[in-house]
């Protein structure tokens, strides 16, 4: 528990000092920050993160659509299909 505790620190520091502290609301940009790296994130990479509940709620009705209504499609345990995201790497 010690050696978790001196690891929960040392992520702390280096957050609050090398990166972007995310609990500093004076420090806080308007635009999504990786808050280890202190990079912005591309104008391709925002649009596709702010509409990822969409497309997560979007995923979920098509599931309960194909598979849990009557006369569905596709059985339960068929594989999903992948929901592109674009991310900071």
């Amino acid at each position: 528990m010690l050696k978790d505790k001196t690891d929960v620190e040392s992520i702390k520091i280096y957050i609050i000092t090398e990166g972007q502290n995310p609990f500093d609301l004076d420090q806080v940009l308007e635009v999504l920050v990786n808050i280890t790296t202190r990079k912005i994130a591309l104008q391709d990479v925002q649009k596709s993160l702010e509409n990822i509940s969409e497309k997560g709620r979007s995923a979920f009705k098509t599931f309960v659509n194909e598979r849990l209504e009557d006369g569905h499609i596709k059985g339960f345990w068929d594989p999903l299909g992948r929901i592109t995201v674009l991310t900071f790497f």
